[in-house]
């Protein structure tokens, strides 16, 4: 209900009405005196009963009036904030909404508040480019003065506020990252993940910038590493300053014996492949932890040998002495110097690799690239996106990609990923059956920022790493 009705007859009236009432009673139900028979109507006894049947007229005429006007005085009271007697169909001023219980607000940018049900927002008729319930936000999509900027196609750590007073552009950028689409690295922060730079020892500097990739550079000489705090050259000891002999390479506070079976310069410790198909290919070697691996890719093969299958990386004959040759599963078990005591990795060797470097570096869960980048060369043009690891333990890493050899007709071969993963074959595979015989890879890939086990079929082609047992 939205409106009430009341009586509201006036006294006057009332008494009024009453006094005709009497009359029309007396008018109509009391009997006149009858005359004697023998009477005779004179013109002055006419008069005075035309006189008396006028009055009882206008007394009646008066109660019907009166009558009438009691009527006419039946008032429509609104509910609540309803307006607009009888109807009640609008608000009072300054209220909208369907129960007219909104209070409107102070309009700005040319909005004004209709008081009305149908009014559902608040201020209506903002200026171009305003919006919201008091027409002091941009439209979705805009910001800055007079909502005149377009939002960036996309923030990708932040957000676009849309409101006049946002001059920026993406606001709220997340942790390590800064500009109009929080899209570059705050000052502090480094890498393609804007990750926070480590406290750089030895005269090194961490520039902001996602085009830095290492952490700390510019180290003094004789220094290296992601905070410029291990011994380079092969050298060890306070300040470094200590020299391996031959036959020795440096663990930063000793040095290691060069393993058996090697043969080794002054400071670095090399295996030569002698074998038939081993073009004399030097392989540097380094104890990283408890385990001894070759710091290079297999390159071992002939074109002719069937029991060897295998592929120059990215179909280039211009790799294989950087990145080595990629092989099936099959082959890849073969190519390792066993008779030298070398062999093809387990998932354990990896895995133990992957955690010795994450403890040395102190590297969390949340340090996705921490490893990663420790392992992986640090040359600028081998990886997409002039990306450099730190290549702190020798392992070097590089990004052969692979070669994906499909099983069914319809499915497409081809060389993949080459400048921005890697792929080491490990010795596990699964047996699912004739078509589906899944091997086990060690993957570097710049997509993950860290390496992981990962499976494959086991006819694809990816390079090999040897280790060789203390």
């Amino acid at each position: 209900m939205r409106m009430i009705l009341k009586s509201c007859l006036l006294t006057a009236t009332l008494l009024a009405v009453g006094c005709s009432n009497n009359v029309g009673s007396e008018n109509e139900n009391t009997a006149k005196p009858a005359k004697p028979a023998d009477s005779v109507d004179t013109p002055t006894d006419a008069a005075s009963d035309a006189a008396s049947d006028a009055a009882s007229d206008a007394a009646s005429d008066a109660a019907s009036d009166a009558a009438s006007d009691a009527a006419s005085d039946e008032e429509v009271v609104c509910e609540g904030n309803f307006a607009n007697q009888p109807a009640c169909d609008q608000c009072i001023t300054g209220f909208y909404g369907e129960n007219c219980e909104e209070i409107c607000p102070i309009c700005q940018n040319g909005g004004s508040c209709e008081a009305s049900p149908s009014n559902t927002t608040g201020c209506t008729g903002c200026d171009s480019g305003f919006d919201g319930a008091d027409c002091s936000a941009c439209v979705v999509g805009h910001y800055g003065e007079n909502c005149s900027k377009t939002c960036p196609a996309t923030c990708a750590h932040g957000i676009c506020i849309n409101n006049p007073l946002n001059l920026k552009g993406c606001t709220d950028c997340e942790g390590g990252w800064t500009g109009e689409e929080c899209n570059e690295c705050a000052e502090g922060y480094y890498g393609p993940d804007c990750i926070k730079c480590p406290e750089c020892g030895h005269g090194g500097t961490c520039a902001t910038g996602k085009d830095n990739t290492v952490g700390c550079s510019n180290c003094a000489e004789g220094w290296t590493g992601k905070n410029c705090n291990v011994c380079a050259n092969g050298n060890y000891g306070p300040e470094c300053s200590l020299e391996c002999p031959s036959g020795y390479y440096s663990n930063d506070v000793g040095c290691n014996e060069c393993v058996k079976g090697s043969n080794y310069d002054a400071k670095i410790c090399k295996y030569v492949d002698t074998r038939a198909d081993g073009h004399n290919m030097e392989y540097p070697i380094y104890k990283i932890g408890r385990q001894f691996w070759m710091g290079k890719s297999m390159a071992y093969g002939n074109p002719v040998d069937e029991e060897i299958l295998w592929l120059y990386p990215n179909d280039d004959s211009g790799t294989w002495k950087t990145y080595g040759f990629l092989y099936d599963w099959d082959s890849a078990k073969k190519v390792c110097p066993t008779e030298d005591g070398w062999r093809l990795p387990t998932d354990d060797d990896y895995e133990e690799l992957d955690k010795y470097v994450d403890e040395q570096g102190q590297y969390d869960a949340m340090n996705l690239e921490g490893a990663f980048l420790d392992l992986i060369s640090d040359g600028a043009s081998e990886w997409d996106y002039k990306r450099r690891g730190r290549d702190v333990y020798g392992f070097k890493a590089l990004p052969s990609g692979i070669y994906e050899k499909m099983l069914f007709d319809g499915d497409d071969d081809g060389y993949k990923y080459f400048g921005h993963s890697t792929y080491f074959w490990t010795s596990k595979r699964d047996y699912v059956n004739q078509y589906f015989q899944i091997g086990y890879v060690y993957v570097y890939t710049l997509s993950g920022g860290r390496a992981n086990i990962s499976s494959i079929y086991w006819s694809r082609y990816a390079s090999v790493r040897c280790i060789k047992d203390l």
